[in-house]
């Protein structure tokens, strides 16, 4: 029956709690119990006076503010503040009163100008998000991925101006110019005078400057839209995605230039370098392959097909001969090592007496020359190495993995959380909202991973699971007649959102100890599949007995069959209060592959 309204109730008293009118399963209730925000108080306290001056805005609030924004993908602090005096949501996350006013969007300015921006203070706030995430067990720092993607800068790309700069050198072109003189002393050659060069390799250069924003660089790669950019290069772990190494540049820098430091930066944070690296074809070259060989990570690095359509034979026509140091060109002849040239290749070259005589001399070069020559860089054998890994069996599932962490971290960081559009002015600036961004993202997967905990308590508490579609009773027939909802028709609406049966204080005691029972061996089954797949990522299938191999790809099958399939049937036998049956048969069933396993690594070490 409709009722007609009895007047307006916007001015009617009513005694309200700020507790009761945020959800509990909002996403701000679950950041707020993952992350411990006390650390940024200790961060900046010693950028405010201790005993003088009017009494500041405590800094937690202004960057909880912050996380606010880059979370839901606020564009502006203006709206930001707006939103935070309209939400209640975002009231409760600050620790505002309902009727308190958040601080204005001029107080974040100010504060970011005056204390956070020089301090690095947003990159310390990343950092400790880091530890936590490590410190939940939430990075492995075995496997990382590592690319970079474009920022639109806050500039006009018709205000420019072309300047000429000094050309920053290489880092390894010390290291470099070592191995050329080396190359050249063993075929005893003088080495090159330097005296009239550029100080290691450096030069000056024409770049196009923005007038807008002097800091960012313009983007001119194929592909890739037009205009000034900046470059953020992030890495993120395999485990669970987090993010633990933030770098930006300008877009007119190459992606492999700052790679040094990004392994330096990632050896800080983390302590250590992994053990294998994922690039994708942009970094495929020489240099990149012999620093991650020089500092012991074994690089998987996308390749890209040869693309030769002129009228001669290409380079991959002529097959390389490790033991015989020469290439042998289609008819089977060789080409020898001669020289070495200032910018690191290798040249081999053919008999210009065989050439002469070649029925395919017209294919192979020009009229203008008598002898073919092909190069190849002084740390090719590094690349060649990398090259072949990334092609085994193990190396493509780590390539595979790539397009699922990295390339989805940043649809992510675009898509929701403003990292397709720089906010302000200045490299400064666009560093701080990348590590805000970054730290936003990781506090996504602590509170993800603090859920799983919560389960515990939903367990302990109630025998039954709550179902996806809250509300909706959708158990099946078999359990409905063993375990009858408290509503005579199967999709009735529940009110309390979860089922619960009244039962006896013995079944409820048996409850909890099945609950507990599950939980143990669910986090024993992860436990134990984390150590077997450490075991099968660092055994080298290459090289191993007939019979060892495919027994170790058989049990990693099982391993992931055992692990990932049958956990979800676990967890359905232990909502409907049951002994977990299928429970012991995956555990049982993990440690016989890991066992298994095991048993293979010490067949390959003992015929080894």
């Amino acid at each position: 029956m409709l009722r007609e309204r009895s007047g307006s109730r916007q001015n009617e008293y009513e005694i309200v709690l700020l507790e009761e009118l945020v959800p509990q399963d909002h996403l701000l209730r679950k950041i707020d119990a993952a992350v411990d925000f006390s650390f940024i108080h200790d961060l900046c306290k010693d950028l405010y006076s201790p005993n003088n001056g009017r009494p500041a805005v405590e800094p937690e609030l202004l960057f909880k503010m912050l996380f606010l924004g880059y979370l839901y993908g606020i564009p502006s602090e203006v709206k930001l503040a707006q939103a935070v005096n309209e939400n209640i949501a975002f009231k409760w996350f600050l620790g505002l009163k309902l009727t308190e006013k958040g601080p204005d969007h001029a107080t974040i300015s100010i504060n970011r100008v005056r204390r956070f921006r020089d301090n690095h203070i947003a990159e310390q706030i990343f950092n400790e998000i880091l530890r936590q995430c490590i410190a939940r067990g939430l990075v492995g720092g075995k496997i990382l991925y590592t690319d970079s993607t474009h920022i639109k800068a806050k500039a006009n790309k018709h205000r420019k101006t072309v300047v000429t700069v000094e050309k920053t050198p290489k880092d390894y072109m010390d290291e470099l110019n070592a191995q050329i003189d080396l190359d050249r002393k063993i075929l005893g050659k003088k080495p090159f005078d330097r005296d009239d060069d550029p100080p290691s390799g450096g030069g000056t250069v024409t770049r196009v400057v923005s007038t807008t924003d002097p800091d960012s660089g313009q983007q001119t790669r194929e592909g890739k839209p037009d205009g000034f950019h900046y470059s953020e290069h992030r890495t993120v772990d395999l485990r669970n995605n987090v993010i633990v190494n933030v770098h930006v540049e300008p877009a007119n820098i190459n992606d492999v230039t700052p790679l040094p430091e990004i392994l330096d930066e990632i050896e800080e944070r983390l302590g250590t370098l992994p053990v294998y690296m994922g690039l994708d074809a942009g970094y495929h070259n020489a240099a990149t392959a012999h620093l991650l060989e020089s500092k012991g990570i074994q690089g998987v690095i996308g390749y890209r097909r040869h693309t030769h359509a002129g009228d001669h034979y290409g380079k991959w026509r002529f097959r390389y001969d490790f033991f015989f140091d020469a290439y042998l060109c289609p008819q089977r002849l060789p080409l020898y090592w001669r020289t070495t040239t200032r910018q690191g290749y290798r040249q081999y070259f053919s008999d210009p007496k065989k050439c002469a005589q070649c029925p395919v001399r017209s294919e192979c070069f020009g009229t203008s020359t008598t002898r073919r020559m092909v190069e190849r860089h002084v740390w090719q054998d590094a690349l060649d190495d990398v090259t072949a890994f990334t092609k085994t069996p193990m190396g493509r599932q780590i390539y595979k993995w790539r397009k699922e962490t990295i390339e989805r971290s940043f649809a992510e960081g675009k898509q929701h959380h403003g990292l397709r559009f720089a906010r302000m002015l200045g490299i400064k600036n666009m560093r701080e909202q990348c590590f805000l961004i970054a730290a936003v993202q990781n506090m996504k997967r602590l509170a993800k991973a603090f859920s799983f905990l919560l389960l515990h308590f939903f367990m302990h508490q109630r025998p039954c699971f709550p179902v996806r579609n809250h509300g909706l009773c959708r158990w099946s027939e078999p359990c409905a007649a063993r375990f009858p909802c408290r509503f005579s028709r199967p999709h009735q609406r529940c009110s309390e959102n979860l089922f619960w049966r009244k039962r006896s204080p013995k079944a409820s005691f048996f409850d909890k100890l099945i609950s507990q029972t599950v939980l143990l061996l669910y986090a024993a089954l992860r436990i134990l599949q984390g150590h077997f797949q450490k075991i099968h990522l660092h055994l080298q299938p290459v090289g191993l007995a007939p019979g060892v191999r495919p027994a170790i790809e058989r049990h990693r099958v099982l391993l992931r069959r055992t692990a990932f399939q049958q956990r979800q049937q676990v967890f359905h036998h232990a909502a409907h209060g049951r002994i977990c049956q299928m429970g012991l048969q995956a555990f049982g069933g993990i440690v016989r592959a890991g066992c298994a396993l095991v048993a293979a690594a010490c067949s390959h070490v003992v015929r080894t």
